[in-house]
């Protein structure tokens, strides 16, 4: 038997394991802070506050879709029953659903 010792591994592969774990994270993190910075720069540019008006807080709010009709009706929480039947009926008149 001769007296040559067994070479050791190389360390290689931890550190290949190691940067594979690393870009793992760090990529799905880095795609989801540029997909949030996209959306925030869409909707903030998408968005005018300038044409917000303030609403009073015994007021309806209506709830429309995105080609113009109306979905619903939340109602305020201080308006009282009679109001909200009131604007039912209008909206209902309205649609051509009462006479």
């Amino acid at each position: 038997m001769s007296g040559k010792r067994k070479a050791k591994p190389k360390q290689r592969p931890r550190r290949r394991r190691r940067t594979l774990v690393v870009l793992a994270i760090a990529v799905p993190l880095a795609v989801l802070a540029a997909t949030a910075a996209g959306g925030a720069v869409y909707f903030g540019s998408s968005c005018d506050l300038g044409a917000l008006r303030p609403v009073r807080q015994a007021d309806n709010s209506l709830v429309y879709g995105a080609n113009g009709d109306l979905i619903g009706v939340l109602p305020a929480v201080e308006a009282a029953a009679s109001e909200l039947r009131l604007l039912a009926h209008t909206r209902l008149r309205a649609a051509g659903l009462l006479p």
